[in-house]
């Protein structure tokens, strides 16, 4: 089992925005503190910011923690926005109060829509979950980080998500895909020639770091080099040195897994040329156990004991065991190059059972990794298909609107066509439809000169049929009528046609719809039906009134009852 840490938590306190920072007394943050309440809003959250970055280079818990708590206090009261910041910021908090105060600063950032803030916290949030080693929920607040992120696939913010999803995989053991993203890094560095920077070293050492898990010491120290070597030439940040000191002392696992022992002491004193000051606590951790395992190869047992033993006592391990893991490896190697076969055995038995259970952890999260990034790349594409869908209804939607007003128009101007109808009628039936006139108007007489004789005859059948109302008759035929006549019926079919210019059905049937104008004039259909109205107007159907009273006004009978009384008072108001 080999030993290492990401060289991504080694330096993730290395801001781009903070990187010239540096610690100040407590009296020089002390008279910070006493200056915020003379800040505006914009100016108020800036100086929070600066301050809980400060805040973490404290080197001294207790005071770190007060300070902080002071500051938590002044934010609440006064910026909610600021005090997104309290409650995100600090590591520290116990794991369990962490957890809900970067929930409940999601929720504030929500309760303002500052999208920003959200994307901030969230980002806080999958850091969180990944230090703790719970890296299903890292994914699951990096892919809602992804979807909160509206800027371009080259901004910063994507190239920080980026390196987030390559860190999970690195750490889940997921190389190929943790290989990829970290390529695509290096790409984009090298593109923008950005190299005074953290990342693309961090960046850099995890491919290295990859190689060396997947059996490539070759490649592992081809990216150490590069790193080491770019770094010497183009970084000047403060943390240049700790940066070179992480590539170094990998070069020098890479060295000792191919018993190059020369070459792994040469780095070995490099690295110990740095001065400690500039070398974070876990890459001098780091470099203490490489150097036990060196002399425990080089024969010298006693001397690997001593700093192995050093390291049992002060390690600070991650939330997974790993580096527990191989120290007990390292000490069960020590004990048994001693002879101290109960001691290996022990320290052999404890690394077996942590291996198995760190082992069962890893296969059990990176399944619910990929589960969880499936399901959420299968939830985005459902709402994609669903906003495709919406978009289809509202298009559609439209359409219907569209076609709905255009049917509403026509309808309008026919509506109002049959209103002029209805008005026209009522204009030319008038002094029939007058409620004293009990009797329809003739047909208008031909135009042309008919014989006398036959428009004779016809005046006679004008006079019959009006006086004796003979058209309210439903069974009136023009049989019926020449009898009346005492003629025949041709004859007198020839005399209506050419003296009223239509013919006997259309005569009678013409009287017949005046006559039901009059009825309705004088309110027949508000208490009878329109089959009585039909029966009273002498028609011998409901349809073939319907059809005659249409033919003769343009309009139903049903439209023309509905509308009369409208349009009768507007025409004889006029």
């Amino acid at each position: 089992m080999k030993m290492h840490r990401t060289a991504s938590f080694a330096l993730l306190v290395c801001l781009p925005l903070c990187t010239t920072l540096s610690a100040q007394s407590p009296r020089t943050l002390d008279a910070e503190f006493k200056r915020l309440d003379s800040l505006n809003v914009a100016a108020f959250r800036l100086a929070v910011d600066t301050l809980h970055f400060k805040l973490t280079r404290i080197n001294n818990p207790a005071l770190r923690r007060d300070l902080t708590e002071r500051l938590f206090a002044f934010t609440a009261p006064r910026d909610p926005i600021a005090h997104i910041r309290s409650l995100a910021y600090p590591e520290i908090y116990p794991d369990s109060t962490r957890r809900r105060y970067l929930n409940e600063a999601f929720t504030i950032a929500q309760r303002h829509h500052s999208r920003k803030e959200m994307a901030w916290v969230e980002e806080r949030r999958c850091r969180f979950y990944m230090h703790e080693a719970h890296y299903d929920s890292a994914m699951i607040s990096l892919l809602r980080l992804r979807d909160e992120y509206t800027s371009p696939p080259e901004s910063d913010d994507r190239l920080n998500i980026a390196h987030l999803l390559g860190d999970i995989y690195f750490k889940t053991g997921l190389y190929d895909q943790a290989r990829k993203v970290y390529l695509e890094i290096v790409r984009r560095f090298e593109g923008n020639k950005r190299w005074d920077f953290w990342r693309p070293y961090v960046v850099m050492n995890n491919l290295g770091l990859i190689g060396i898990e997947t059996g490539d010491p070759e490649a592992a120290a081809e990216w150490f080099k590069r790193s080491l070597n770019t770094a010497h030439a183009r970084l000047t940040i403060p943390e240049r040195e700790n940066i070179m000191a992480f590539s170094i002392v990998k070069l020098m696992e890479t060295h000792l897994k191919a018993d190059r022992l020369n070459r792994a002491q040469f780095y070995l004193n490099q690295a110990e040329a740095i001065p400690p000051t500039e070398i974070y606590t876990d890459v001098q951790q780091e470099l203490l156990f490489l150097k036990s395992r060196l002399k425990l190869e080089e024969g010298d047992a006693k001397s690997a004991l001593q700093i192995a033993e050093t390291l049992m006592d002060s390690r600070n391990t991650t939330p997974n065991g790993k580096n527990q893991i191989e120290i007990n490896l390292l000490m069960s190697q020590i004990h048994k190059a001693m002879g101290h076969t109960a001691l290996s055995l022990s320290f052999l038995e404890r690394f077996n059972a942590l291996a198995d259970s760190l082992n069962h952890h890893r296969t059990l999260t990176r399944s619910l990794l990929l589960l969880a990034e499936k399901d959420h790349e299968m939830t985005r594409e459902q709402l994609r298909d669903s906003r495709q869908q919406k978009h289809y209804l509202a298009m559609l939607s439209a359409a219907i609107l569209l076609a709905l007003v255009i049917v509403l128009h026509l309808y309008h101007r026919i509506y109002l066509s049959r209103l002029r109808l209805v008005n026209k009628t009522i204009e030319n039936d008038f002094p029939q439809v007058n409620r004293q006139d009990k009797k329809p108007a003739a047909p208008p007489t031909s135009s042309e000169s008919p014989s006398t004789e036959k428009e004779a005859l016809a005046q006679q059948f004008q006079a019959l049929v009006l006086d004796k109302k003979l058209y309210l008759d439903p069974e009136l035929t023009l049989q019926k009528t020449a009898l009346y006549l005492s003629t025949n019926r041709t004859y007198l079919s020839n005399a209506v046609n050419l003296t009223f210019d239509i013919n006997f059905p259309t005569y009678i049937n013409r009287l017949r719809v005046q006559e039901s104008i009059r009825l309705i004039s004088e309110g027949f259909t508000s208490k009878q039906t329109l089959e009585a109205l039909a029966k009273q107007s002498g028609f011998a159907s409901r349809t073939v009134f319907i059809t005659a009273f249409k033919k003769y006004t343009g309009v139903p009978p049903s439209f023309f009852i509905k509308n009369y009384e409208t349009q009768y008072c507007e025409h004889f108001q006029q």
